[in-house]
């Protein structure tokens, strides 16, 4: 560590516990803060994870999402390949190809950058949804647990931008719609139908959220139901579903309807609900030990979650106990607790023990947190935030002085050898497949896919959809022609050991191969092909 570094690190670290001391003294005299001091807070929570960006892959998922960029952006049917070329999560992509629109280039620093300006979405969103059932006061304090977590997190599986980011900024955006509906008790159709567009949209950003949005619809629906305003429920649904109805009818005009439900539906279908990507049973998946042990084996968000858990569990504890709240508390409470189930749900429902997962639990956690802390007269709320932000400033302090320093690089001198062939021998407007797990190599070399995926993980694994996936790939190698084509299915370049199987394993992959390329180069067991015909 330098001395810059310490000295940075120190100067940071004295920073959150400064603005700490600050917001619990406001808090504990029952300021109101304004709007401009919640921006501030966000810009500090910016500036604390810009401080240590780098342009290295920090998760093999980015990679895919800016080789999906790579290739929507070469394309000339751009929106038609964003809906094929993004693994089925065009939300999830279209942020970094609208980053492009600006002259911004897509590369893994522009992806964090997007994936945390998402993160300050949601925090204010989080936070204008607990100003309607907690003080003002004590909405910023929770906030600001948030932004200690999100600002200095180093965990890769934290800060690579991922599907969870833009699809929880989706999630907290209709989630105060709906909070704020209920606090006024109406609503207009305009209102209803955005929320409902929202929660419709979060099919095509990320599956395994679409629980978290049915618990919000659901609720919202019920609200108007009760009120009797059936014109803004009606908006509502039909919002939900225009998004599906637009993609298929896009689909449909390009004579393949049926690819969508197979790649947006059943696909993820049999991801998380059978064990064709994970050998975990159901039962193995939701068992609440393995869970809980899953969400604290990050040293990075372990102190900030067991706080949360336990003023959960505290202030559950105590409303047993306390006075009745009224209907909007006591509906407040019930809905928390609901999407913080559904979150918990999403996180473990495909039984990978993937980091980035666990992400969907900071923004429910932290309003039912608030729900749960709604008696202003009891000492235990004082007591039970104070602990909170002590945890949270503690786990930010520690988080800072253990960032590991930014690299200038992290791969092998072989894997630059393997980069520069591919320079070498194509141009930036030549299309690239990796018969593998490696999508970083679009990014370094900036060629775009030949195949809709980044990766071809998927032909190996025993599946209903393997037909589906080779007809796929050999009507997209035929129909883009790459000119490069590297069989890197070794376990050196696998993002999960013994799972690659090379290319000439399957006969009609070897038949194409041999027919149209010819072998170029061999480097540290990777296959280089070039397009002859």
């Amino acid at each position: 560590m330098t001395f810059i570094s310490l000295h940075a690190r120190t100067l940071m670290s004295v920073l959150l516990v400064v603005v700490s001391l600050y917001l619990w003294f406001r808090y504990r005299k029952d300021d109101r803060a304004g709007t401009g001091l919640v921006l501030a807070l966000l810009g500090l929570t910016f500036f604390l994870r810009w401080y240590w960006m780098d342009d290295l892959e920090g998760n093999v998922d980015t990679s895919t999402w800016l080789a999906s960029t790579l290739s929507v952006r070469h394309y000339p049917d751009s929106f038609w390949k964003l809906l094929n070329y993004s693994d089925s999560r065009p939300l999830t992509v279209f942020p970094l190809w609208a980053a492009t629109w600006f002259g911004v280039d897509a590369g893994y620093r522009t992806a964090e950058c997007v994936g945390v300006i998402c993160w300050l979405g949601t925090l204010f969103f989080t936070y204008r949804a607990l100003t309607l059932y907690v003080s003002n006061s004590l909405a910023v304090l929770l906030t600001w647990v948030l932004c200690l977590f999100i600002g200095t997190t180093w965990n890769n599986e934290h800060t690579a931008y991922n599907s969870e980011h833009f699809s929880i900024f989706l999630i907290a955006v209709a989630t105060y719609a709906y909070l704020s509906f209920e606090k006024k008790g109406r609503t207009t159709a305009l209102k209803a139908f955005g929320t409902g567009f929202l929660l419709g949209s979060l099919l095509f950003a990320k599956f395994q959220n679409v629980p978290m949005g049915l618990v919000v619809a659901g609720f919202m629906m019920t609200s108007l139901y009760r009120k009797k305003d059936f014109r803004s429920l009606a908006f509502l649904v039909s919002g939900g579903i225009l998004p599906t109805i637009i993609v298929n009818i896009i689909f449909w005009s390009h004579g393949k309807l049926d690819e969508f439900w197979v790649n947006y539906v059943w696909h993820y279908i049999l991801y998380s609900y059978t064990t064709e990507f994970q050998p975990l049973s159901v039962g193995e998946r939701f068992n609440p030990i393995r869970a809980g042990r899953f969400l604290l084996s990050a040293v990075q968000s372990r102190a900030i979650l067991s706080a949360l858990l336990l003023v959960l569990t505290g202030g559950v504890a105590y409303a047993a106990f306390s006075a009745p709240q009224g209907s909007f508390v006591r509906t407040i409470r019930l809905f928390t607790l609901l999407l913080l189930a559904a979150s918990m749900y999403a996180i473990i429902q495909a039984g990978n023990p993937f980091h980035h997962y666990a992400l969907y639990i900071f923004h429910p956690l932290i309003l039912a947190a608030g729900a749960w802390l709604t008696a202003p007269r009891s000492r235990a709320v004082p007591l039970l935030g104070g602990a909170l932000l002590l945890a949270a400033v503690g786990q930010g302090v520690w988080n800072l002085n253990t960032t590991p320093a930014p690299v200038i690089s992290n791969y092998p001198q072989s894997e630059k050898q393997i980069i520069q062939t591919i320079l070498n021998n194509s141009t930036e407007q030549d299309r690239l497949v990796v018969w593998g797990w490696v999508d970083r190599w679009h990014q370094y070399t900036v060629r775009p896919c030949g195949y809709r995926l980044a990766h071809t993980h998927l032909m190996y694994m025993k599946s209903d959809l393997f037909s589906r996936r080779m007809a796929n790939f050999l009507e997209d190698m035929e129909a883009n022609k790459p000119a490069i084509f590297v069989d890197a299915a070794i376990d050196r370049y696998s993002v999960i050991e013994g799972l690659e199987k090379p290319h000439d394993t399957f006969p009609e992959v070897k038949s194409y191969i041999d027919r149209h390329y010819q072998p170029l180069a061999i480097i540290d067991s990777v296959r280089i092909y070039r397009r002859i015909r």
